[in-house]
């Protein structure tokens, strides 16, 4: 089981000895299971210790991480509120783990000036419903200006989020129809709506090919044409987190394994020049992060 943001987080002020009642500052924490680089601060709520961070590993890209006191079921909304400002709301996905942190993934507009309100000013008020009821908890923002400079800049850029699918597709291929002379006009099965993770939450797939516009001559070279795979996030948007060249696709229910996705390429892509399909095998883990692990 892999260890998330937060769990690393403590495991590492636990072992460094460093972990009283009450933290007083913010720290910046690098190293272990992953690479996580985060910016972390625990404190005790009326229900037991929270913990709070921003961070990423070399697996998992930038995102906001709350451990709450006590295991909360479902995806659940964070207010944040910045001495004394107005309330910015933050949705957290189902933790991966039953009790363990849940993730924001980084948007920028919303956490942008989010990180920035939380590096110049001096506390932090959060809260949100737990098992007996609204939980407040304020924190100090002593040394979270080092810390989270830090991991803006250790962190790669996160990737792009998709508010509404159609008018991604759209905005992308505008200038591709002004240079056909075209009106754009999808394909049936442009966009598909298909559980990658199989969350319960229906992620999207998006085939190029079928966008309409001369998409061929955009996006495919032979058989193989761009799909890009996005995962569903707790605010309602996508988030896109592979496009590979391929003419098909299928997940694969692997029992004690969880999914895996099968892209279907030209034999090329496995560097063979025989009749027989590529299969790019990825394997799904939980949230829609795609690691690939074959070609045959």
């Amino acid at each position: 089981m892999r260890l998330l943001p937060a769990l690393i987080l403590l495991a590492l002020f636990v072992l460094a000895g460093a972990l009283p009642a009450r933290a007083e500052v913010w720290n910046y924490l690098s190293g272990g299971p992953g690479g996580k680089r985060a910016a972390a601060f625990c404190e005790l709520a009326a229900e037991g210790m929270a913990c709070l961070s921003l961070g990423c590993s070399d697996r998992e890209e930038l995102a906001f991480s709350f451990q709450p006191p006590l295991p909360l079921p479902g995806d659940f909304t964070v207010e944040f509120s910045v001495d004394g400002g107005p309330g910015q709301a933050v949705d957290f996905d189902t933790p991966v783990n039953r009790g363990g942190p849940a993730l924001a993934l980084w948007t920028q507009d919303r956490d942008g000036p989010l990180a920035e309100a939380l590096k110049r000013g001096r506390r932090a008020a959060l809260s949100w419903e737990g098992k007996s009821g609204r939980q407040e908890l304020e924190l100090t923002l002593t040394g979270s200006a080092r810390s989270i400079a830090q991991v803006m800049q250790s962190c790669p850029d996160p990737r792009a989020r998709v508010a509404d699918l159609m008018a991604h597709v759209q905005a992308r291929m505008a200038p591709v129809c002004r240079r056909a002379g075209m009106a754009f006009a999808p394909q049936e099965g442009l966009i598909e709506q298909v559980d990658l993770d199989r969350d319960g939450r229906e992620d999207a797939v998006i085939r190029w090919s079928r966008a309409g516009c001369g998409a061929e001559a955009e996006f495919c070279s032979g058989t193989d044409c761009d799909i890009t795979f996005l995962r569903s996030d707790a605010g309602g948007g996508h988030t896109v987190v592979l496009t590979v060249p391929g003419y098909d696709y299928q997940v694969l229910d692997l029992p004690g394994f969880g999914p895996d996705l099968e892209v279907h390429a030209a034999p090329s892509a496995c560097g063979r020049t025989d009749d027989n399909f590529c299969a790019l095998i990825y394997h799904v883990r939980a949230g829609v992060h795609l690691e690939i692990v074959g070609r045959f």
